[in-house]
C-alpha cells in the first residue's frame, strides 16, 4: 500500500507545491493566493489599484481636454482670420489642462469614496475566477457606470453649457472605464508577479 502511494505523491510535487502546503502557508500569512482563491487580494493591493486608477483617470481626462483644444484649433482654420484663431486656440490648451483638474478633481475624489466599496466587493466576488480577462471586463463595466453617473451628475450640478457638458461626459466616461480596468490590471499583475518569488521561496524551504 505504501509503495502505491509514493508515486502519486511524487507526481503531485513534480507539478508544483502541494495545494495543502499552499493553504498552510496562506494560513500563516506567507501566501495570500491559493489554488482555491487564485485572485485573492489584500486591502493594500486594492488601495494601490484604486490609486493607480484615479491617477490614470486624471491623465486620460487631461489628455482628452487638451485634444479638444487642439481640435478647436484645427477647426479655426475655417474662420476669417485663421492664424489669429489658431494661435488663440493653441494658447487655450494649457488653460484647458488646468481647468480639467479643477473640474474633475472634486468629482473624482467623490466617485472614489462612493464607488470604492463597490469595486472592493466586485474584486472579492471574483476571487475564485483565475482568468484575468473576466476581471478586466467586470472592472471596465464598473468604470463605465461610475464614469457615466459621475459625469452626468457633475455637469448637472455645475450647470455647464450644452457643448461643455457633452464634452465632459464624452471624455470622462471612457477615461473612467479605461482607468478603472487599468488600475485593477496593474495591481493584480504586480501581485501575481510577486507571488512567483514567494512561491519559489516557500517551495525551496519545503521541498
Amino acid at each position: 500500500m505504501s509503495g502505491a502511494a509514493e508515486p502519486a505523491d511524487a507526481s503531485d510535487r513534480a507539478d508544483g507545491p502541494d495545494p495543502r502546503d499552499l493553504r498552510l502557508a496562506s494560513r500563516y500569512g506567507m501566501l495570500l493566493r491559493t489554488p482555491e482563491l487564485p485572485m485573492e487580494f489584500s486591502f493594500s493591493e486594492f488601495a494601490r489599484g484604486a490609486g493607480l486608477g484615479w491617477l490614470g483617470f486624471h491623465a486620460l481626462f487631461s489628455v482628452g481636454y487638451a485634444s479638444t483644444g487642439l481640435a478647436m484649433a484645427f477647426a479655426s482654420f475655417a474662420q476669417p482670420d485663421p492664424s489669429g484663431s489658431f494661435g488663440s486656440a493653441i494658447g487655450y490648451v494649457p488653460l484647458m489642462l488646468v481647468f480639467s483638474f479643477g473640474y474633475a478633481m472634486p468629482w473624482s475624489i467623490g466617485a472614489l469614496m462612493l464607488f470604492g466599496p463597490a469595486a472592493w466587493l466586485l474584486g472579492r466576488s471574483l476571487r475564485r475566477v483565475s482568468a484575468m480577462r473576466w476581471h478586466l471586463i467586470a472592472f471596465a463595466l464598473l468604470g463605465l457606470v461610475v464614469g457615466l453617473a459621475t459625469s452626468v451628475i457633475a455637469t448637472a450640478t455645475m450647470q455647464l453649457p450644452g457643448s461643455q457638458s457633452s464634452f465632459f461626459v464624452l471624455i470622462a466616461t471612457p477615461a473612467t472605464m479605461i482607468a478603472v480596468a487599468f488600475g485593477w490590471w496593474r495591481t493584480a499583475s504586480w501581485a501575481l508577479r510577486d507571488d512567483v518569488g514567494s512561491r519559489a521561496a516557500f517551495v525551496a524551504r519545503h521541498p
